[in-house]
């Protein structure tokens, strides 16, 4: 009867050992597969030749994972019509028009002026750099109108007839031939002012009205456009449009994500990039872990029937 109970007791902790050992077996190389995905970071070399297997897989792979994941991103993930469809949603307008509104009503409360919030955006020194280029393309641009309307003709003729008027009797004297010399005269001189004194006249205005409106309070500038928010916010959100449509696959293609992803991951420490993946699929490799288990447990079972 001993015999018996001792037999049956055997077979109990036989039939218990397979499925636990399996388990245990399961548990432990699953862990290690996971574990050699990263280590050993670097190959073992015998005789100048890599030792198979001695370096982790993603170590060995990084470059091409690089350029996979490289192309996925920047084909898949962040391609054009994705990003237009996102960029153009009906969500992004509304955030849009929300954030002028926002902008809008605290312009009117701030005491702030044009030029204090530019250098929030940036430093002093390149807003005034950005100041001085734009002082010196107007100053070009509005001189470059005055010489192309040809005043000096203008006012030489108007200035001769002008004179001729105010001569009194002595303009019988004045022919044909004295008023040409004298309009050729005049429009000489002052085409030698316009191209001497006209540029400096121009830039003195054009620099001192553009210090006036950098020092201009900014909630005086939101009052006096507050009836014409509305057509603003229209033809901001047009503009956005067209700039999204028209130059955002320029942009993606000038800024090349896949090369910029692919290049990112392939400068990594190796240690980093075994962090940053370990703290991304934590989880799903601990579920694999204990799959591992399950699995040996279960074919630790099956053994017992067999």
């Amino acid at each position: 009867m001993e015999d018996e109970s001792e037999r049956k007791r055997k077979m109990t902790i036989d039939f218990l050992v397979a499925p636990l050992v399996g388990g245990l077996i399961g548990y432990i190389t699953n862990g290690i597969a996971i574990k050699m995905l990263f280590r050993p970071l670097k190959p073992l070399y015998i005789g100048g030749k890599p030792v198979p297997f001695t370096q982790g897989l993603i170590p060995k792979e990084r470059d091409r994972i690089a350029k996979s994941v490289g192309a996925v991103v920047g084909t898949e993930l962040i391609a054009p019509e994705t990003l237009k469809e996102t960029l153009l949603s009906q969500e992004m307008y509304t955030h849009l028009e929300r954030a002028l509104e926002e902008w809008f009503i605290s312009a009117k409360q701030s005491n702030k002026t044009v030029r204090m919030c530019l250098n929030e955006l940036s430093s002093e020194r390149n807003i005034e750099e950005v100041a001085i280029k734009l002082k010196d393309m107007t100053t070009q641009k509005a001189y470059g109108a005055l010489m192309n309307l040809e005043l000096e003709k203008v006012m030489a003729e108007r200035a001769a007839v002008g004179l001729k008027a105010n001569l009194g009797f002595l303009a019988h004297f004045m022919n044909e031939s004295v008023m040409e010399g004298l309009q050729i005269k005049i429009e000489e001189m002052i085409l030698e002012m316009l191209n001497t004194e006209a540029e400096q006249m121009i830039h003195q205005v054009v620099d001192s009205e553009g210090e006036k409106c950098l020092d201009y309070p900014i909630c005086e500038l939101a009052s006096q456009i507050e009836s014409h928010v509305p057509k603003i916010k229209y033809s901001l959100m047009k503009q956005y449009t067209h700039i999204i449509e028209s130059q955002l696959s320029r942009w993606l293609e000038t800024l090349d994500i896949s090369k910029i992803v692919e290049d990112k991951i392939k400068s990594l420490d190796l240690l980093d990039l075994e962090k940053m993946l370990l703290d991304l699929m934590r989880k799903e490799l601990r579920a694999i872990v204990w799959l591992g288990a399950v699995l040996g447990m279960i074919m630790g079972l099956v053994m017992n029937f067999i």
